[in-house]
């Protein structure tokens, strides 16, 4: 599948480092978690932007400006964010400032220093992008591993000229590599896509073009599940339009090919437990446990779910133990045919008892005004992220009670909770800006600094800079008439140091292995290694 291309051609590309850091900077791939031989070494580089002129590194000795309408600002990346070390693809954007045609990015850490130079070619109607070489940003990302860099943003009208200089950035780079596949759902292909590690680039992975049996006629395949070994795979099939079945994959091999695509039951949602044994789906609000094949084992009572006996459960995930499982809690009198995307939601807890369900207990209660939605547990058991929305919202699926719909909520901020209960932590620097149709948000499997840093990937309609201006963006997605919100939802990520105070969140960012021009959500990762074939 195309994606657009970070990479950029220059005919002036200098890069000083030590023989070491020069051998390993040069590799875009996720590496298994470890610390590089390079990391902490010094650097020096230096990038010059095709069509800036020759004399560009002099043109930055006039006085100093003060802040006005010349002054530039950065777009992206977003200041605070801790990036992942072995991963390129980064677009400096910023806004030009009147009357300015020069421009000098310094990037400034304990380990070394970089410039980055663009004239006027770079800023088509005052709006600069820059792809970074991965060979140049990856040298200052693994040299600042668990570190900080300093990104100063100066600008000038020309040589002797006077000199803007921007807010400037603070980055942190994180500690360790990432590692792992990422399976996303794409509106491109109604399917899944698949970004295998290293790869900067998605391929079609499952959709409507993978055999299927029993043959049917389908559409979309999503709402995906994946087992923590990714060996086995559970999500949505799209039947005679908007009937959905459930889908259920066993990946082979190291290259975790999937031949064939077994279709089953009416479901909305599954859930994959932790021993890759077992399913639990959800369908009209009513949860049910399969085995690994999808065939049903046994109805969980409506008597668990709450004490009325009427309520409705959806929005399942497992705990990392597989003792309990998080859900959305749906009280009664939910529209009918409605119950699996909730309108009304707690936030509550099944314990499982030697398999043997348990009643639920409630961890977030919904306000008057606000409703809760896509609960996810984190790798060590201990938090529970999930999603906030408030009236009036604006989803593109009818509903009646306020528009609280959890799909494409456009109120949806991020939020987490201790497991064991309390109350929750906005997590506003994840966020970001209000009404960004948070959604979907999931710990990944890997921890860092000793389980105390986690990292969020979540779908959202933020501005990637220039790239994608989510406003100017017709809403896209509909239904019945009803019309969501604009922009275009793209895959997004943030650490969580859980030892900082208050909120442990920190800015976000862009996911560069995502196709821009589509509808991207419900990021999962999955570690290395090898299913049986």
């Amino acid at each position: 599948m195309p994606v657009r291309s970070a990479r950029v051609s220059s005919a002036r590309f200098a890069l000083a480092l030590g023989a070491a850091a020069a051998a390993c900077s040069r590799t875009t791939e996720l590496q298994p978690t470890g610390t590089p031989s390079a990391a902490g070494r010094p650097f020096l580089g230096e990038y010059i932007h095709p069509g800036a002129p020759s004399d560009i590194r002099d043109s930055f000795g006039g006085p100093p400006q003060p802040r006005s309408m010349a002054t530039p600002r950065f777009v992206y990346p977003l200041d605070g964010a801790m990036l992942m070390r072995n991963w390129g693809g980064m677009n400096l954007q910023w806004a030009a400032g009147d009357g300015n045609h020069l421009f000098r990015v310094t990037v400034d850490g304990q380990r070394g220093a970089a410039s980055i130079y663009a004239g006027d070619g770079a800023c088509p109607a005052g709006q600069c992008a820059v792809p970074v070489p991965d060979a140049l940003w990856l040298s200052i990302a693994s040299a600042h591993a668990d570190a900080e860099v300093q990104i100063r943003l100066d600008a000038t009208t020309g040589l002797d000229g006077p000199v803007s200089t921007g807010q400037p950035l603070t980055l942190t780079f994180s500690p360790e590599d990432f590692q792992g596949d990422l399976l996303y759902w794409s509106n491109l292909n109604l399917g899944l896509v698949k970004v295998p590690s290293g790869s900067r680039s998605g391929i079609p992975f499952i959709d409507a073009k993978t055999p299927a049996a029993p043959g049917r006629g389908r559409g979309c395949v999503g709402c995906h599940a994946v087992s923590a070994d990714g060996c086995l795979i559970a999500m949505d099939v799209e039947e005679n339009g908007y009937q959905y079945t459930l889908g259920v994959a066993q990946p082979k091999g190291r290259s975790r090919e999937v031949t064939t695509l077994t279709v089953g039951d009416s479901v909305s949602f599954a859930a994959i437990h932790p021993d890759g044994k077992r399913i639990l789906t959800v369908r009209g609000g009513v949860l049910t446990l399969r085995d690994r094949s999808g065939m049903k084992l046994t109805t969980i009572a409506a008597a668990l779910v709450g004490p009325a006996g009427n309520d409705f459960a959806t929005h399942p995930q497992w705990a990392p133990d597989g003792r309990a499982i998080v859900f959305t809690r749906l009280t009664g009198g939910n529209p009918p045919g409605r119950a699996d995307w909730t309108e009304t939601g707690d936030i509550a807890v099944m314990p499982f008892d030697a398999d043997q369900p348990r009643a639920a207990r409630v961890l977030v209660p919904r306000a008057s005004d606000e409703s809760h939605f896509y609960p996810h547990v984190s790798p060590d058991g201990r938090w529970v992220v999930f999603n906030t929305g408030r009236k009036p919202g604006r989803t593109p699926l009818p509903a009646p009670t306020g528009n609280l719909s959890s799909y494409a909520q456009s109120t949806a901020r991020l939020r987490m909770v201790a497991f064991e209960g309390g109350q929750p932590i906005e997590l506003g620097r994840a966020t970001h800006a209000p009404d960004s149709s948070m959604s979907s948000p999931s710990f990944t499997p890997f921890a860092q600094r000793r389980g105390t840093l986690l990292f969020l990937s979540f779908s959202a309609k933020l501005d990637y800079g220039w790239v994608l201006d989510q406003a100017s963006v017709p809403p896209i997605e509909r239904t019945a008439g009803v019309v969501g919100a604009p922009g275009r939802a793209q895959l997004w990520m943030a650490a969580l140091d859980l030892t900082r105070p208050g909120d442990p969140s920190m800015a976000p960012f862009w996911l560069p292995m995502q196709d821009v021009k589509g509808i991207n959500r419900d990021a999962s990762w999955i570690p290395n290694g090898t299913c049986p074939p």
